[in-house]
């Protein structure tokens, strides 16, 4: 599968995309390898690593769908997923929002063309960030969406920057170790403006996995078995 899969690449992107493809293979494992568990460094290079072949399967969102009839198309349920996001943080027209973790940047197109708003899209994957911007050039919309490469645990943003964050399906990325998920929350409230609101959502377990499932999950996102 890996084979076919670089040689899928060659044919697309040729020597230069390989070699980055094998560079983004070898930041993703070896922490994995070493300290059982991911990184920031890793995670950004998974992402550059499956970015091509993630919008093959699912389009240009790096989420799943939200079904809520059960008998949506994905399409449709990756819009819904996105559309519920945006309504938790009650968007309107306007509004400067962050959107972290941001893929590459199609929710944020969506919200930019619905509510009018103005969005600034963050996202460790120097990939993604770079196919984001050209999507979003593609679509024109270049002045209203941006997208920046950048940790979502310490941005180097000011203060009370926007008026409403989305965060959808990111934080479990983001959060590699226990303390990230106060870091990650204490960042989205100090960019957020008084009175602002977060659309947030993530996975969740319902049930405490199995030991051997739960290693599994602890080399892939942050678990704590509680």
């Amino acid at each position: 599968m890996a084979a076919r899969a670089l040689a899928a690449t060659w044919r697309e992107v040729g020597v230069a995309g390989c070699a980055r493809k094998l560079s983004a293979a070898v930041r993703k494992e070896l922490p994995v390898l070493v300290n059982g568990r991911q990184t920031a460094a890793s995670v950004g290079a998974y992402f550059d690593l499956i970015t091509d072949d993630g919008r093959r399967f699912y389009g240009d969102s790096f989420h799943l769908g939200y079904f809520c009839q059960g008998t949506e198309l994905l399409g449709e349920a990756l819009d819904a997923h996105t559309d519920l996001v945006a309504e938790m943080a009650r968007l309107e027209g306007g509004m400067q929002v962050l959107d972290v973790g941001c893929g590459i940047g199609a929710p944020a197109l969506r919200i930019a063309r619905r509510y009018g708003c103005r969005i600034t899209g963050v996202n460790i994957s120097r990939e993604q960030v770079r196919q984001g911007r050209e999507l979003i050039e593609t679509h024109g919309l270049s002045k209203r969406v941006v997208i920046q490469r950048g940790d979502a645990r310490a941005l180097d943003l000011p203060d009370g920057s926007f008026d409403a964050i989305v965060c959808l399906e990111a934080a479990g990325d983001i959060c590699v170790k226990p303390a990230d998920k106060e870091r990650l929350v204490s960042e989205l409230y100090r960019l957020l403006r008084p009175g602002g609101h977060v659309g947030f959502s993530d996975l969740a377990l319902r049930v405490c996995p199995a030991p051997a499932e739960g290693r599994a999950l602890r080399a892939v996102l942050y678990h704590a078995e509680r």
